[in-house]
């Protein structure tokens, strides 16, 4: 065998083991399980580096290249706010609003929508997040549950974030204030239920057994304290 053709083998063998410890190298140390994977720990650099540039290829890509149709619709910000009150603000807040206490256990995390970043992308770009969500980010795809003109009224809505009336901030620091009391009324039902099963029994527990041993008047006894129809014996002489 010339010597020109071995060299080519060597390298083409080369070539191969450097492609398979390139693949199986990565995969050997997420077997270990030596990656962090909870949303506790940090992001990683190349998960801050690369995370959004793949984003905005993705976008770039897959975005569609439309306006927002509502533009000109009065209507349709209030429309968005009420879709934004109910979806979004516990998460992403609103100038002078801070998102709910379930935020900060985002990773990563919510961003901000009314600053120059987010306002920078295009409205077929918010549209296509809006509508499909960002995979393990905590970004839900809504075009699950919202028909395209609802999408449409939150991509509006976010247009004019950075331009809230402070009775608009003041509906989204109620709708915040509701949901924390709804959240602290669960968990005090809970934990009186808790309490009932543990230690003394709940009231309606407790009224059920009162019921089970209430009787009415010339009803049969349950059994075992049923005395004999005719009276007590009579003691034996």
């Amino acid at each position: 065998m010339k010597e020109s053709t071995k060299n080519f083998l060597r390298f083409g063998a080369g070539l191969l083991i450097g492609a398979l410890l390139m693949a199986l190298v990565p995969l050997a140390i997420l077997a270990t399980g030596a990656i962090d994977m909870s949303a506790a720990c940090p992001p990683t650099f190349m998960e801050r580096g690369m995370a959004p540039w793949a984003l905005d290829c993705s976008m770039g890509r897959h975005a569609p290249r439309a306006t927002n149709p509502d533009d000109n619709d009065p209507n349709a910000a209030s429309a968005g706010l009420e879709h934004y009150r109910a979806n979004c603000v516990m998460c992403h807040g609103a100038p002078d609003v801070n998102p709910a206490e379930l935020a900060e256990g985002l990773n990563p995390p919510a961003p901000k929508l009314e600053t120059d970043d987010a306002q920078s992308l295009t409205d077929g770009q918010m549209f296509w997040v809006v509508k499909n969500g960002i995979r393990m980010t905590g970004m839900p795809a809504f075009g699950k549950t919202h028909e395209d003109r609802e999408i449409w009224q939150i991509v509006t809505f976010l247009r004019h974030l950075p331009k809230l009336t402070d009775d608009e901030k003041h509906t989204l620091e109620l709708a915040l204030a509701e949901d924390h009391h709804h959240e602290e009324s669960h968990g005090a039902e809970a934990a009186h239920h808790q309490e009932g099963v543990k230690g003394e029994p709940s009231s309606h527990y407790a009224a059920a057994q009162g019921e089970e041993h209430r009787h009415e008047p010339g009803a049969e006894a349950p059994y075992g304290n049923r005395e004999d129809e005719r009276g007590p014996a009579t003691p034996a002489p």
